[in-house]
């Protein structure tokens, strides 16, 4: 999810207000997208993004927010062919706990990684017994997981955190 920041002067200012939202990605809009927060979908997340928003009550003049690009490996999930993993809940809150668990036999040494979407290792973990519980205290944003075993990466998947 991208956001519009309401507060572009800090958290303890005045916020802005704006009538109405205009998104884009690659340079064309998103007529779906009309609201404060543009949620992604994982078919169009890598790209660049930008807003447009209204500076008069009668929609006449528009300013453009800055671009951000999105560049990401692909998070879709792999198949398992030993166990299958599952994490939960997903999405979930900044603080909470990310429960990981495995229906069947994972290899000796079976470990998660956690990357954000720069691909830099957020967090590691040693994945033993059936199931791991693992705080996340990450910023809101979509992460990917990943398990990992002797012969390479078992399961990707996409975590969100709110």
């Amino acid at each position: 999810m991208i956001s519009v920041n309401h507060y572009p002067y800090g958290q303890n200012r005045a916020s802005a207000e704006y009538y109405d939202y205009r998104w884009y990605h690659d340079g064309e809009r998103v007529t779906s997208a009309d609201h404060s927060d543009y949620l992604l979908s994982s078919t169009a997340l890598s790209g660049t993004y930008y807003v447009e928003v209204p500076v008069d009550a009668g929609r006449l003049r528009w300013i453009r927010s800055n671009t951000i690009t999105i560049s990401t490996a692909e998070i879709d999930d792999v198949t398992l062919t030993v166990a299958t993993v599952q994490a939960w809940p997903n999405p979930l809150r900044s603080g909470s706990t990310l429960h990981v668990s495995a229906d069947g036999l994972l290899p000796e040494g079976t470990e998660c990684r956690i990357y954000d979407l720069q691909g830099r290792q957020r967090i590691a973990f040693a994945f033993t017994g059936s199931q791991v519980d693992v705080p996340l205290n990450l910023e809101a944003g979509v992460y990917g997981l990943c398990v990992y075993g002797q012969d390479g990466v078992l399961k990707m998947m996409k975590i969100i955190v709110k």
